[in-house]
């Protein structure tokens, strides 16, 4: 609920309060007008008065906010009335130099006799003390403060943002509360940023008030003596009182609002007001008061000491000790003493419950790379991984889980990694204020002194450019890539990759549960049969054949017929003679996936003689976890992989992407053959060609 001032309860017309902006110009018109407007010295009175109260509510203000954030137009506040407080300055010494000793002004005049009793030099003096601890404790030490405080705020901005979208990726907090995060972190920033520069009105204040007065005393003794002819003694008594009490008055709102800026720059965020944490960090240990006391009780015994004062203390600290110790008791607190026991004897158990916590997929990048998360920078990585995992669900069929994206200190700083399930998958680096130039001909780059570089996601050979030099480098043919989106692209296909490590049983469940909405007879079926053959349960079977299925980039998005498949399988085959099972059903959808748009599907056949070899050296493990192997000798096995090997080189060089296409027999046994020594790519059977769709050969590879 947003706090009410008292204007909230006083009745005032709604044109006013509707017309506040125009209001807050007028004053802002009129406190200028006052720097050339001879004003009445009644009224002078007012405004000074309204000066000193406006001043110290501001003050009390400060002292009684949780966070500087719940004071955001100090800044503005602190410009407005410093132009007011100065424009009183110059109407005063208007007055004071214009009407002599004939000044009337009843605030003035009783701070030159009341405050400082009559005595010119002692009213001297406490000006110069103020003007000296407002000039160089208070104000020196805000001002360095609000600098440190600005280029602190500025620097952990990215860092802040990004731990919010961190929190959002895990679905730790919503949508608004992730914007309302991300506003107060901006408003922080804003704020610091401000008073950094704020700050300096309250140094120029004082300098400007010191030369005011210095100016006043001297104008005033020459137009006393010279035009007037006052004697020096008159001169003096008339504008030294009259300029050191409009000094006094005037410098005590500026000390008021000096203190505030200084409080409200030193303030950290919590859910206190300053007087609260003052009591409880300083006055909540006994410990600490039971010393102060012992001390206050020495001090005693030392020659011309206030004995009955220190006494005094000393019992009213050690009654404050007893009386807070007897509290924590009441309440359960656990003494200090019996704390640090239990820290020394290792009683105090450690949490490490959030320790064992692994996030599925994390991208850790390097300090130089934060930039490229902040959006205040222009940084577009976090809606690029939305983009992600938006497209990686209509791809693939699964939920992919949010991404958590930190900053590493040890990394390099331009580096990045990336983690599936708490392991390191993946390392590379990009220029974070440079472009990456592509040419997939491998042609050279026609600009000199550039960094050559591959791709990190494809290996392809590549060049980092700078930003002027894109033209050049896309009218020679080059694709260009911005950071963000080579690490997005990196990111992506190493999720593709292990795609199978993170459909766990509890992303198929969800999965079971939303395909239950619709087809509940399918799900029922499934989840109620048994497996005879290796005693897999139902959860598990289905999980393991999609895990097959993501392995090979086949998507599991058809979920229907997926199952279907598995609902015939379960309870006569393992999950991976199911897996092979499943693929043929899938035939249509692999086809698509290896064919060219002219539904074409270019391949690598091995003979029909090498096949046979293949078949009759397979042999069927003994449990569900062996499955069927390749039994070959070792000489034969490498001249395989060899043939395998320099056949992908002659597909890739003729601008076809690598399919084998053997039968279904060998092409598990193939594909794990393939993906362990060559690479990853598309081994299919020739019961997966769906119709409508040709086959050509490219390659044969003989025994």
């Amino acid at each position: 609920m947003a706090k009410k001032s008292f204007l909230d309860f006083v009745k005032i017309p709604k044109n006013l309060t509707r017309h506040s902006d125009v209001m807050f110009a007028v004053a802002a018109v009129l406190v200028i007008m006052m720097l050339i407007i001879p004003m009445p010295t009644m009224l002078l009175d007012l405004l000074l008065i309204i000066d000193i109260v406006l001043s110290l509510l501001i003050l009390l203000m400060v002292l009684n906010i949780k966070s500087s954030r719940e004071f955001s137009v100090f800044p503005s506040l602190l410009l407005f009335m410093t132009a007011f407080r100065l424009a009183l300055n110059v109407s005063s010494t208007r007055l004071i130099l214009t009407q002599g000793t004939g000044f009337k002004s009843k605030i003035i005049v009783s701070f030159a006799e009341f405050v400082v009793s009559g005595n010119i030099v002692v009213g001297i003096i406490i000006f110069i003390i103020l003007i000296i601890v407002q000039f160089v404790v208070i104000t020196k030490g805000a001002t360095r403060v609000a600098e440190v405080a600005a280029r602190f705020a500025l620097d952990s901005m990215p860092s802040k943002m990004m731990a919010v979208e961190s929190e959002l990726q895990a679905g730790a907090i919503t949508d608004k509360e992730a914007e309302d995060k991300r506003k107060a972190i901006r408003e922080e920033s804003d704020f610091y940023g401000t008073m950094d520069g704020a700050s300096k009105f309250v140094q120029g204040d004082v300098i400007a008030s010191l030369i005011i007065t210095v100016l006043n005393i001297l104008g005033g003794l020459v137009i006393g003596m010279a035009m007037r002819g006052e004697s020096l003694q008159e001169a003096s008594q008339a504008y030294l009182r009259f300029t050191i009490g409009d000094g006094l008055v005037t410098q005590i709102p500026s000390f008021f609002m000096s203190f505030a800026t200084g409080l409200l720059v030193t303030r950290s965020s919590s859910e206190d007001d300053l007087s609260s944490q003052v009591t409880t960090q300083i006055f909540s240990s006994p410990k600490n008061l039971y010393i102060g006391a012992g001390f206050s009780f020495l001090l005693m015994f030392l020659p011309g000491f206030p004995k009955v004062m220190l006494f005094i203390i000393s019992a009213l600290l050690g009654l404050a000790g007893y009386v807070l110790q007897k509290q924590q008791k009441e309440l359960g607190g656990v003494s200090e003493q019996e704390a640090d026991i239990q820290s020394q004897s290792g009683k105090t158990p450690l949490d490490v419950i959030n320790l064992l916590k692994i996030e599925p997929i994390e991208l850790s990048i390097g300090t130089m790379l934060i930039p490229l998360v902040d959006e205040t920078e222009g940084g577009d990585l976090l809606n690029r991984v939305t983009h992600i995992r938006r497209e990686l669900a209509l791809d693939m069929g699964i939920i992919v889980p949010p991404v958590r994206i930190t900053d590493n200190t040890t990394i390099e700083p331009e580096e990045y990694t990336i983690s599936v399930n708490g392991t390191e998958m993946t390392k590379s680096f990009v220029r974070g204020n440079m472009l990456l130039a592509l040419n997939q001909k491998n042609e050279p780059l026609p600009i000199e002194n550039v960094e050559q570089t591959r791709e990190p996601a494809f290996g392809l050979p590549a060049y980092w450019i700078n930003v002027e030099n894109r033209d050049i480098a896309e009218r020679a043919g080059f694709m260009i890539f911005a950071p963000t989106a080579v690490v997005a692209t990196h990111l992506t296909e190493t999720i593709r990759k292990y795609a199978n490590l993170l459909l766990g049983r509890e992303e198929v469940q969800k999965i079971l549960n939303m395909l239950k909405e619709t087809h509940p007879a399918l799900v029922n079926e499934v989840l109620m049969s048994s497996n005879d053959h290796g005693g897999e349960s139902p959860l598990g079977y289905v999980q393991k054949v999609m895990q097959n299925l993501l392995q090979e980039g086949v998507s599991v998005r058809n979920t229907v017929t997926i199952l279907e498949a598995i609902a015939d399988t379960i309870k006569v085959m393992r999950s991976d003679q199911a897996s092979e099972l499943v693929r043929t059903r899938l035939a249509p959808q692999i086809s698509q996936q290896v064919s060219g748009s002219d539904r074409v599907i270019h391949v690598i056949m091995l003979s029909q003689g090498l096949q046979e070899e293949m078949a009759n050296a397979l042999s069927d493990g003994s449990d569900m976890q062996t499955g069927v192997t390749l039994a070959l000798g070792y000489e034969a096995l490498q001249k395989l992989v060899k043939k395998l090997r320099d056949s992908v080189s002659v597909v890739n060089e003729k601008g076809y992407e690598p399919v084998f296409f053997v039968s279904p027999l060998i092409r598990k046994v193939l594909q794990q053959l393939v993906m362990k020594n060559v690479g990853k790519y598309n081994v299919i059977a020739t019961t997966e060609v769906a119709s409508g769709y040709k086959v050509e050969s490219i390659v044969v590879i003989q025994p």
